[in-house]
C-alpha cells in the first residue's frame, strides 16, 4: 500500500511539471504499479501490472518498460509501445527468478523492479515506479521421468529430474548428488554419489542385486547452491515379479472317457515348461492345475520342466485344464489345455459257423470288451441281424452280461437261403464308442422230402417209390441225387429229380426179406451250387405178402336200399388159405364195409346199399386190413347205384293251341327233393312223345303246348317223368281241351218312314227304344266244324253257351273280322256304328250277325277245306244267324 501511495505521488508532480508547458490537446494519467508479492524464491515469477489512461493523436506515443534489477545487475528489461485510448489500460508484464540471475545470501537478497512510461504529442510526459523485493534461495523436487514400477530382472535405468518447485523448468545443473536405496526394512541396499547433468537430470541403471521384487525408499540428497536450498527427497520404487512364460510341452488332445463298470480311468499325461522372458529356466515354481472335477500341484521334474497325470473319471466331452505357475520373482502365468474325453472303443469277437441249415436255430457267441482293459464291458447292447438279399429275416436285441457275453440264438426261417450278411451293431452308450461288425455266411435250405408207394414191396416183386422234393417255398427241385437206403445203410436204389422234383425208384423185393416194417432212409446228397444241405428223412416201408385181387363181375349195378351182390377171388402167392381182413369203402366215404375172407377162394358177399347213398358212379375201393398182406395192383371197381322218384303232378287247364303249365312235386326214395327233371308227353297212349321238356326246374311251373292235331275234347295224357340215375316215373291224367271263342251279337234298331214298327214281328217280344246292344264271349267244348262235318250248326245252344255269365266282355261293335259288306256300311255313321231300320234289319239278316272266334277262325257257309293235324287248318269264314221269332 505504501508502494502504491509513492507512485500516485510521483504521478501528481508529472502532471504538475507538464501543465507548466505549453497546452496540448491529449490526456494522459498513471494511477499505480505493483507486483504479485515483496518476497520470492529463486524459480518463482514476479508478476508486474500498471494502471494508466493514455490518450493522444496518431502523431503521438506512448512507450512503457519493465526491468527488474538483482545483486547480479539488470537481469530482466520488457519494453514495448501502446496505442492511444480513453480507457483505462493495465499493462503488465512477468519475470521468472533464474538461478543465474542472482545469489541470495543466507537471509536472501533486495532486488527492484521499475517500471517506467513515457508519452509524447508534440510534448512528453511520463511516469513510473519502483519496487524493491526481497529473492531467497529456492527449493528443489525430485520428479520421475520414468516409471517408478519396474519388473524384477528387466535391467530397467530409472531417470529422475532435480527442478524447482515452482518450475519444472529450472532444474539443478550439473551439481553432485547423492543416491541411496532402502528396503522395505529401511536397510540400506545401495548408495552413489553423482551429478545431474545440463538438464538437472540423474540416472540409475537398477540391478536385481539390489533385491527380491518389493518395495524400495529412494532417497536423492544435494548439499545445495548459492540459489538453492539443499535438498533430501525419497521415491518409493516397486520392483515387480517379472513376466514369464508358461509353455505346455506335452498334453492329450483326447483321452478315453471312464469306464465305471471297471473303475478304471485313463490318465491325461501333461508337462509344461516354466521360463522367463529371457528364457531362462525356472525351476523354484509352484504349478498348479485345476479341472471341474478335481485339482492339485504338479511334480517339479527339474531344469523348468513339471508334469502331472491326471486320472479323467469323466463322461465323453471336452473338459479344460487350467495350469497355474507361481514364483517369487516372476509374475503369475496360466495356460488352459482343452482335453476331449472320448467313448471308449470296444473289442468285438464272435463265433459262428461258416454255414448254416435254414429252418434251425442259429446261434452266436458274442464277445465284448475294453479295448483298454480288455475286460468284458457289462450291459452293452448289441443287434443282431441277419440279411439275406435285401431282407432282414432274423434279429436280436439284448445286452452283455457281467462278463461282457451274449449267446444269441436267432431262428432262420426255411424259406430264405443263400449267401447272407451277419450284422452286429451297437449305437454308442454313455461310455463306449458304437460298434459295426459285418461277415457272410452261406445258409442252406432243408429239402423238403415226401414220398408216395406207388408200388407196393411185396416179395418177389418189383417196388416202386415216389419221392418229391422241394424248396420250403414247395418250388420243385430239379437234379438232385436221391438214395434209398435200407436198415443197414445199403443203398437199395439211386435216382435223380425230374423237372416237378420227383425221382421214381424202383427195387427188387428179395423173398428172403423179414415180412414186417422196415425203416428206410432218403439221402439227399449235398449240392452247393443251390445252397441245398443234405439231408437223410427216415421212411417206413412194410414188407409184406403179395395178393392178386380177381373180380368176376364185369360191373356192380344197385337200387339203394338192396343189396348188391359182389363176386371175387383173392390169389396169395406165399400165404396160401390165410384169414384176412377185408375192407371194402366208397371213395366218396359214403359206406364201408368190413368183413373176413380166405385167400384162394371164391368170395361171394352181399352189401346192403342204404338210402343215404348218392346216386350215380362210386369208386369202390378194396384194401386188406392185414399189414402183412398187401395187393400188387390197385383194387377200385366201379358200382353203380340207381334210385327212384315219387311225387305228385297237375295241369293247368288245357286250352286249344295256348300253353298249358305242370306242376310237379318229387322226391327220391331217400325223401329228399327232386330239383330237375326230364318230360315227355303222350297223347291217347301214342308209342311215341308228342313233346320232350329236358331239365325243366320243380320249383316253377313247367310250360307245354299241345300239338294242332290234339282237338277240344277228353283225352288220355300221359307224362313220363324221369331224372338222372333213377327210373321213369308215369303220370296219366284224362283232362278236357278246351278251346277258346268269343261271340259278338250286335241287335240295332231304326224307325224308317212309312214303315210302322210290328211289335209281333220282333224274335224276343216287343220291342222298347232304344238301341239294344248286347255281345258275349265264352268257350265251347267242341271242335272246329272242318274237323266234324261239312254243314255249318246254328243252332241255339251255342249261342246259349256264349251267355254273358260265361263271356261277359262288351264289343264296340267294331270288329276286324267283319265282311267286307258290313266294314264298308261301319264308316258311315261316324260312330264305329251302323244304324239300320227294321226293314234293313230283316233284308240283310246275314250281315248283321257275325261270329268272331278267338282261334282266328272264320269260316264261310258250306266250305270245308281239310287240314292235316301237323300244319293245322287254314282260315274259313262261319256265320251263325240271329234268332228273330
Amino acid at each position: 500500500m505504501n508502494q502504491r501511495t509513492i507512485a500516485i505521488v510521483s504521478v501528481s508532480i508529472l502532471t504538475i511539471l507538464c501543465t507548466a508547458g505549453p497546452v496540448s490537446a491529449y490526456y494522459f494519467e498513471f494511477f499505480y504499479f505493483e507486483t504479485d508479492k515483496l518476497v520470492y524464491e529463486v524459480g518463482e515469477t514476479i508478476s508486474m501490472v500498471s494502471k494508466l489512461i493514455a490518450d493522444f493523436s496518431q502523431d503521438g506515443w506512448c512507450y512503457i518498460s519493465f526491468s527488474v534489477i538483482t545483486d547480479q545487475g539488470l537481469v530482466f528489461a520488457d519494453s514495448y509501445y501502446i496505442p492511444p485510448s480513453p480507457d483505462i489500460r493495465y499493462p503488465n508484464s512477468s519475470y521468472t527468478i533464474l538461478p543465474e540471475d542472482t545469489f541470495p545470501s543466507l537471509d536472501g537478497t533486495t532486488a527492484y523492479v521499475i517500471f517506467n512510461v513515457e508519452v509524447y504529442d508534440g510534448y512528453s510526459q511520463g511516469g513510473g515506479d519502483t519496487i524493491p523485493i526481497n529473492i531467497t534461495r529456492g527449493n528443489l523436487e525430485v520428479t520421475s521421468q520414468t516409471p517408478t514400477s519396474i519388473e524384477f530382472n528387466s535391467n530397467s535405468t530409472l531417470q529422475f529430474k532435480i527442478n524447482s518447485v515452482h518450475n519444472d523448468n529450472i532444474s539443478l545443473t550439473n551439481s553432485p548428488i547423492s543416491i541411496s536405496v532402502f528396503d522395505e526394512s529401511s536397510t540400506e541396499v545401495f548408495t552413489q554419489n553423482t551429478t545431474t547433468d545440463a538438464n538437472g537430470s540423474l540416472f540409475l541403471n537398477w540391478s536385481n542385486s539390489y533385491g527380491s521384487p518389493g518395495n524400495y525408499n529412494l532417497l536423492i540428497s544435494s548439499s545445495g547452491t548459492p540459489a538453492f536450498y539443499p535438498l533430501s527427497d525419497s521415491i518409493q520404487i516397486t520392483v515387480l515379479p517379472a513376466p514369464s512364460n508358461l509353455t505346455v510341452i506335452s498334453s492329450p488332445d483326447t483321452i478315453f472317457c471312464e469306464n465305471p463298470y471297471e473303475n478304471h480311468s485313463e490318465l491325461a499325461n501333461i508337462t509344461v515348461l516354466h521360463t522367463n522372458l529371457a528364457e531362462s529356466r525356472l525351476n523354484d515354481s509352484i504349478v498348479t492345475w485345476q479341472t471341474s472335477f478335481s485339482n492339485g500341484a504338479m511334480n517339479n521334474i527339474g531344469n523348468g520342466f513339471y508334469a502331472v497325470s491326471i486320472p479323467f473319471e469323466v463322461a465323453p466331452g471336452t473338459w479344460s485344464v487350467n495350469i497355474t505357475a507361481n514364483t517369487s520373482l516372476y509374475q503369475s502365468t496360466t495356460a488352459t489345455i482343452f482335453i476331449e474325453a472320448i467313448h471308449r472303443n470296444v473289442i468285438l469277437s464272435f463265433s459262428c459257423p461258416e454255414n448254416h441249415t435254414s429252418g434251425t436255430p442259429l446261434a452266436i457267441d458274442i464277445e465284448c470288451m475294453d479295448t483298454i482293459t480288455e475286460t468284458g464291458i457289462e450291459s452293452y447292447p448289441i443287434l443282431v441281424e441277419i440279411i439275406v438279399g435285401n431282407t432282414t429275416i432274423a434279429s436280436s436285441l439284448d445286452y452283455t452280461n457281467t462278463i461282457g457275453m451274449i449267446d444269441a440264438l436267432l431262428d432262420i426261417p426255411d424259406i430264405y437261403w443263400g449267401t447272407g450278411t451277419i450284422r452286429i451293431t451297437s449305437n454308442k452308450t454313455s461310455y463306449h464308442e458304437s460298434v459295426d461288425y459285418t461277415t457272410t455266411i452261406a445258409f442252406f435250405s432243408s429239402a423238403n422230402v415226401s414220398f408216395e408207394i406207388l408200388k407196393p414191396a411185396a416179395l418177389g416183386h418189383i417196388s416202386e417209390v415216389a419221392i418229391e422234393v422241394t424248396d420250403a417255398l414247395g418250388t420243385p427241385i430239379l437234379g438232385i441225387n436221391l438214395q434209398l437206403l435200407n436198415e443197414t445203410g445199403t443203398t437199395m436204389a439211386t435216382g435223380t429229380t425230374n423237372a416237378q422234383g420227383i425221382c421214381y425208384i424202383t427195387w427188387l423185393v428179395s423173398i428172403n426179406t423179414e415180412v414186417r416194417v422196415h425203416i428206410f432212409a432218403i439221402l439227399v446228397e449235398r449240392d452247393a451250387s443251390i445252397f441245398l444241405a443234405g439231408s437223410l428223412t427216415p421212411i417206413e416201408i412194410p414188407i409184406q405178402f403179395p395178393v392178386v385181387f380177381l373180380p368176376t363181375q364185369a360191373s356192380w349195378n344197385v337200387t339203394r336200399g338192396l343189396n348188391c351182390s359182389i363176386k371175387f377171388t383173392l390169389e396169395s402167392e406165399f400165404s396160401f388159405n390165410q384169414s384176412l381182413s377185408i375192407l371194402l369203402k366208397d371213395f366218396l366215404g359214403q359206406f364201408y364195409f368190413v368183413f373176413s375172407v380166405f385167400t384162394d377162394t371164391e368170395i361171394d358177399i352181399l352189401l346192403p346199399i342204404p338210402h343215404n347213398v348218392s346216386l350215380g358212379i362210386h369208386s369202390v375201393i378194396l384194401s386188406i386190413e392185414d399189414s402183412t398182406h398187401t395187393f400188387l395192383e390197385p383194387t377200385e371197381n366201379e358200382m353203380v347205384v340207381y334210385g327212384s322218384i315219387d311225387g305228385l303232378a297237375n295241369i293247368s287247364p288245357v286250352y286249344y293251341n295256348e300253353i298249358a303249365n305242370l306242376t310237379v312235386t318229387l322226391q327220391y326214395d331217400n325223401s329228399t327233393p327232386v330239383s330237375y327233371v326230364d318230360v315227355h308227353i303222350f297223347v291217347d297212349d301214342l308209342q311215341s312223345s308228342i313233346l320232350a321238356l329236358d331239365n325243366f326246374s320243380t320249383s316253377t311251373e313247367i310250360p307245354f303246348i299241345l300239338p294242332l292235331w290234339v282237338v277240344p275234347g277228353e283225352h288220355q295224357i300221359l307224362f313220363q317223368i324221369s331224372t338222372t340215375w333213377c327210373s321213369f316215373l308215369n303220370k296219366p291224367f284224362t283232362t278236357t281241351v278246351w278251346m277258346r271263342t268269343s261271340i259278338i251279337l250286335i241287335v240295332n234298331y231304326q224307325e224308317n218312314e212309312g214303315i210302322p214298327p210290328q211289335e209281333e214281328n220282333l224274335p224276343f217280344g216287343s220291342y222298347q227304344p232304344p238301341i239294344f246292344l248286347s255281345s258275349s264271349s265264352g268257350s265251347i267244348i267242341k271242335p272246329p266244324p272242318i274237323f266234324v262235318n261239312e254243314t255249318i250248326s246254328v243252332s241255339f245252344p251255342t249261342a246259349l253257351e256264349t251267355s254273358f255269365e260265361s263271356c261277359p266282355r262288351l264289343s264296340s261293335g267294331t270288329n276286324k273280322r267283319f265282311t267286307d259288306s258290313a266294314n264298308s256300311r261301319t264308316p258311315s255313321s261316324g260312330k264305329g256304328h251302323m244304324i239300320l231300320g227294321l226293314k234293313d234289319l230283316i233284308v240283310n239278316w246275314l250281315e248283321l250277325a257275325v261270329m268272331s272266334s278267338s282261334t282266328a277262325l272264320e269260316v264261310q257257309p258250306y266250305e270245308i277245306t281239310p287240314q292235316s293235324p301237323s300244319s293245322g287248318p287254314e282260315i274259313t269264314k262261319s256265320v251263325i244267324m240271329c234268332r228273330l221269332a
